[in-house]
C-alpha cells in the first residue's frame, strides 16, 4: 500500500536518477511504477519524504512543483485522518 506518489513530467533519465538515488538514500520502500507516454508516476510508502523530496527538486532543477492530498480514510483509535499525498515535478519546458 503507498501513502504518496511522484508523477514525473515528461520523462526525463537525469529526473528519474535523481529521485531513485534519493530513494535509495532514505531506504524508501517502491511500491510500484508505471511508464507513461507523458511520464513515470512513482508510488512509495512515505508521504513525508514526498515532500522533503520536492523541495530539493525545486532546487536542483528549477521546475514546477504541486502537492495534492487526498482524504482515504480516518485511524478510529487514534482519532487521525488518513492522507494520501501527490507530488507532481514537472521540469521547465526549455530543457
Amino acid at each position: 500500500m503507498h501513502s504518496a506518489k511522484f508523477q514525473l513530467r515528461p520523462y526525463d533519465e537525469d529526473l528519474i536518477e535523481y529521485i531513485f538515488s534519493k530513494i535509495e538514500e532514505e531506504g524508501i520502500n517502491i511500491t510500484k511504477q508505471v511508464k507513461l507516454k507523458e511520464g513515470v508516476d512513482i508510488y512509495i510508502d512515505n508521504a513525508t519524504f514526498a515532500v522533503k523530496i520536492s523541495k530539493k527538486f525545486k532546487l536542483r532543477f528549477k521546475g514546477e512543483t504541486k502537492i495534492t492530498r487526498s482524504l482515504i480514510g480516518e485511524n478510529k483509535t487514534k482519532g487521525k485522518r488518513i492522507y494520501k499525498v501527490t507530488v507532481l515535478l514537472r521540469l521547465p519546458k526549455d530543457l
